[in-house]
């Protein structure tokens, strides 16, 4: 079948494996845009990827293994280097350097692989958990130990983490 004479329903079915019966895509979010990543490249990972995100809309970033999806959003979260590229953070640009940076500017970042790369799973969740909010806890030189027990409830509650105690592995 040559793609360019296919009707865009046949593209569709064979892609999915499956006939579709709804294939507009519903607009379920605004104008405004929140983020926007412009001409990241980074070696021979990727080259100019350009994205906006609008308010609302969920967007999803696919591709092949080795494609570089992986690499891009870490560059742009700030976790490995990028050669060039802005991002815009409601259209203000913002310089992204390291994940200090990017979450300074509202971004997080979930890893793929969560349990190798998310958690310290020789240390138990208080552990890990603090280590997401260092920030919340400094006092003088030191942490705020009452008020990290205090948060690790609060998180423990509103997360729905199941578990004993925060003590635990």
């Amino acid at each position: 079948m040559n793609i360019e004479d296919a009707p865009k329903q046949v593209i569709i079915e064979n892609m999915v494996g499956k006939h579709m019966t709804q294939t507009e895509q519903v607009r379920c979010y605004t104008d405004e845009v929140l983020l926007e990543a412009k001409n990241f490249s980074s070696g021979k990972k990727f080259q100019n990827i350009n994205l906006t995100l609008h308010k609302g809309e969920i967007l999803g970033i696919a591709g092949l293994a080795g494609a570089g999806r992986t690499e891009f959003v870490r560059a742009l979260f700030g976790a490995d280097p990028k050669d060039s590229g802005q991002v815009f953070i409601e259209g203000k640009e913002v310089q992204i350097h390291s994940p200090k940076d990017a979450k300074k500017a509202g971004l997080g970042f979930i890893t793929e692989d969560r349990k190798e790369e998310g958690l310290i799973l020789n240390m138990d969740l208080h552990t890990n958990v603090g280590m997401a909010i260092l920030d919340q806890l400094k006092k003088g030189f030191g942490l705020d130990l009452k008020r990290e027990s205090v948060l690790m409830d609060e998180y423990i509650k509103s997360l729905s983490i199941k578990c004993r105690d925060s003590n635990q592995k």
